[in-house]
């Protein structure tokens, strides 16, 4: 499966890092080119191109195809995956305030700009925090606050979205399940992805 949720945890990082300085204006290494390249960084370089661009990335491990997924956490957020003849099929890039398609959906807008500018996306998934907690039968003080996370994917245009929304834990029912009131009104766009266009609403298979 497409690693959106570790995407949503290199969020949480941009969180921690507290990375909230002012957005410069737009340079060519702020835009983000559907189904080609964000910034610099373009489909199909060598993976020695990437570690010029990128630094030496973070993590590495193999993926299924016989390639690489590399993780990038200090020059910038972000994650590559390469084929097996170790070129770029696919580029992420969270917590960027820069960032901003050639259509104009940048960094921090409304997730319902994107459905404006590109129509319904053909494969949407989400995940909360809150569910976590139901899961391994935590009980967290109340106030705690959690990131849910919301995955939009254009495979025809090449492009994946993940938006985040803050929700902050108000209490618990009598059965124990969470009871979560959104701080933020919708969720906003925090992660850029890029691969090849295709055809099929596919999850890439890495």
């Amino acid at each position: 499966m497409f690693r959106w949720l570790w995407l949503g945890a290199l969020v949480c990082l941009g969180i921690v890092f507290d990375r909230t300085a002012a957005a410069p204006a737009q340079s060519p290494s702020c835009v983000v080119t559907p189904g080609r390249s964000i910034g610099a960084l373009s489909l199909g370089l060598a993976r020695d191109d990437v570690v010029r661009l990128w630094g030496a990335p973070d993590r590495v491990e193999p993926t299924k195809g016989g390639g690489q997924w590399m993780e990038f956490r200090l020059l910038r957020l972000g994650a590559v995956a390469l084929n097996v003849e170790g070129r770029v099929v696919f580029i992420a890039v969270s917590d960027d305030p820069c960032l901003k398609t050639v259509e104009g959906l940048a960094t921090g807008d409304l997730r319902s700009r994107s459905r404006t500018l590109y129509g319904e996306p053909s494969q949407i998934a989400s995940e909360s925090f809150a569910d976590v907690v139901v899961k391994k039968k935590y009980r967290l003080r109340i106030g705690t606050s959690f990131k849910d996370f919301h995955l939009d994917v254009y495979p025809g245009r090449g492009l994946g979205l993940i938006s985040t929304q803050t929700m902050h834990l108000n209490g618990y029912t009598s059965d124990g399940t969470p009871i979560m009131v959104p701080i933020d009104p919708e969720p906003v766009i925090e992660t850029f992805t890029v691969e090849v266009a295709r055809q099929q609403a596919m999850v890439p298979h890495l």
